[in-house]
């Protein structure tokens, strides 16, 4: 079809807006919320198409109900980083008005979440009167971060001079006092969508000439040998009750004498000294004064016979639920047990890559991690407490992968469009080399789950027709789920095109060809040799998936009419009864129509470059 004029675009008044709740920018395991808004809608009942990166989500996305995918809302959770991607929506009324495409509205889904680092400046080892600034950075563009100030155990907001909480992303001390000692945490708090995160700890010492308590140290050295016996004790001017000896150290933090040592009073004893009571210690009260702190290193003995491992009386064992292979944005629980400990009540603490997660996540012997992300993977290790103040040993490491989200892909043997009778194979692969997969298999609009011959719901990783009908054309798909685990994984859409002899219902084409260009009037029926109520007709494209005659034409009865085509039309149509009968799949293509105008400009474009050719070949016929 040749134009002699340009072809111009219909336009339609309305046009949608997309907004996204509650950021533009999120991070994986959040909640995002898209809502399409047309101006100037009326009253008139809408439905609602929604569209990624230009391609349809409704069917392509295994919804339980599809319709949800179809309403004026559009809900995600959790995302994770291949949600990102340019969001469109349009609206169709009851009335067959259809919107324009909407603008794009880009959403960014980063895996990771951001990490909150705390740094202290000039240093961590101070004197009484000096001056210290804690800064507290967020590795994250955003501006819109809220900060306050924790001392740990116990676990306290700080606040300024006046008695306010800091919420400043730096807290300054000037000048310091020696009940400033202790160790300092940051928290990084969003509102939209909410968002805490803690830092790492960081210490400060201070030292000053009259403390009103005085760590006193039985040897009284810094430098001490595995197997020495320590005693630490609070001893003051006056009253030496009402005192706590405190210990630091990186991989465990602050923990009170009760949990590495036994406790008299305001003495604290360690019968046999290992190199993992290396740390800082120091007595605190209630009411936060403080001793100066004593760094005491213990150092392994060298022995000229072979050591003999000491046999701890209960050494927990770790294990990890469902798996230790998670995927981001699922659940993953430990559990401490302890083996042979008896009845007597057990307190635990839980370490990462032999760091101590901290108070906040609590002291149970079974602790759960939502949303889990890369920085999650690590070896993970426990201890207990008995109430008889037992210690056990730590457990054995049990390694944790995090990875990202496996893709399932589903293919079929041989090829798409088949004849009646034929044998057909549809594999459903999951990029992962974990077992333990559970698959079901499904058909698009209208979503129902596949039953095999004695009318059981097919599983497996293959679905095999024997000998394929007109009732198998439609589209598939297939899902991939691990067992305990919340998170199912769905695959690509495979259609099935069916060709037979004697289809049930004919489509009828009208002007009847199966190339058409843009601008036609295009009119589908479904009919068949008794009546023809009952069949809808139905459309595949790659970026829609599986759509009704009523999301892209005006439907009487079961014809189906389409006023003006685009190439957006292109796709296979087919009819199709409510019990899944079907008639045979044609193939439609709706090409742009060839316009003079563009053959004047390609003209234009290439005569250079013909104009040199020419010449060349005159040059080399006169050369001869």
């Amino acid at each position: 079809l040749i134009s002699l004029t340009p072809v111009s675009h219909v336009e339609v008044s309305l046009k949608p807006v997309v907004s996204i709740d509650p950021d533009t920018h999120v991070y994986g395991g959040e909640e995002v919320r898209l809502r399409c808004d047309i101006q100037g809608r009326g009253e008139t009942e809408w439905t609602y198409s929604w569209y990624r990166n230009s391609d349809r989500l409704g069917p392509r996305v295994p919804y339980e109900d599809f319709t949800y995918s179809t309403r004026q809302r559009f809900h995600i959770w959790p995302v994770i980083a291949s949600d990102s991607g340019d969001y469109t929506c349009r609206g169709r009324s009851r009335d067959s008005q259809i919107s324009e495409i909407s603008d794009a509205v880009t959403l960014t889904v980063s895996a990771e979440r951001p990490q909150v680092a705390l740094s202290v400046s000039p240093q961590s080892w101070l004197t009484e009167g000096d001056s210290v600034t804690l800064s507290c950075e967020v590795t994250d563009s955003s501006t819109d971060w809220t900060f306050s100030w924790h001392r740990v155990n116990p676990n306290r907001e700080i606040r300024d001079s006046h008695g306010d909480y800091v919420y400043r992303d730096s807290y300054t001390i000037s000048p310091l006092a020696r009940n400033h000692t202790g160790v300092y945490r940051c928290r990084a708090e969003r509102r939209r969508p909410y968002l805490e995160l803690s830092s790492n700890l960081q210490p400060l010492w201070i030292t000053g000439e009259s403390p009103p308590v005085s760590l006193i140290i039985n040897p009284s050295r810094t430098q001490h040998f595995t197997g020495d016996s320590l005693s630490l004790s609070c001893e003051g001017q006056s009253d030496s009750t009402g005192w706590t000896v405190r210990r630091y150290t990186h991989s465990e933090g602050v923990l009170d004498c009760s949990w590495w040592g036994s406790v008299t009073g305001s003495t604290c004893k360690i019968s046999s000294l290992s190199t993992s009571h290396t740390g800082v210690y120091w007595c605190e009260s209630e009411s936060g004064e403080n001793s100066n702190p004593v760094n005491i290193t213990v150092h392994g003995l060298i022995s000229l016979i072979p050591v003999t491992q000491a046999q701890g009386s209960a050494k927990p064992v770790v294990s990890i639920d469902p798996d230790t292979h998670v995927y981001r944005g699922e659940r993953f629980g430990l559990r401490c047990d302890i083996q042979d400990g008896g009845d007597t009540g057990w307190t635990y603490s839980w370490y990462k890559n032999n760091n101590s997660l901290g108070p906040h996540i609590g002291s149970r012997g079974y602790i759960s991690i939502w949303y889990v992300s890369d920085s999650d993977s690590g070896d993970y290790t426990c201890r207990g407490r008995s109430r008889d103040s037992q210690i056990s040993e730590i457990s054995d490491a049990v390694t944790l992968t995090v990875s990202e989200r496996p893709q399932v892909a589903l293919s079929v043997s041989a090829q798409s469009w088949l004849t009646e009778g034929a044998s057909v194979n549809l594999s459903c692969e999951v990029t992962d080399s974990s077992t333990g997969w559970i698959f079901s298999w499904y058909r698009v609009n209208p979503y129902r789950g596949i039953r095999d011959s004695h009318g059981g719901y097919v599983s497996g990783r293959f679905y095999t027709i024997s000998s394929v009908a007109h009732n198998h054309t439609g589209v598939y798909w297939c899902r991939a789920e691990r067992d305990r685990s919340p998170l199912t994984f769905s695959s690509n859409l495979q259609p099935l095109w069916i060709t037979g002899e004697s289809p049930p219902v004919s489509l009828i084409i009208n002007p009847s060809r199966t190339q058409h260009f843009t601008g036609d009037s295009l009119s589908l029926s479904c009919e068949d040799q008794s009546h023809s109520t009952g069949w809808t007709v139905r459309r595949y494209t790659h970026s829609e998936g599986v759509l009704d005659c009523s999301w892209w034409g005006s439907v009487t009865g079961s014809t189906c009419k389409i006023s003006s085509l685009s190439t957006s039309h292109t796709g296979v149509y087919w009819c199709e009864s409510e019990s899944g009968e079907t008639s045979n799949p044609v193939n439609i293509t709706v090409h742009a129509p060839f316009s003079v105008l563009m053959l004047i400009s390609s003209v234009v474009t290439a005569f250079p470059y013909l104009l040199v050719t020419i010449i060349l070949v005159f040059k080399c016929y006169r050369a001869r």
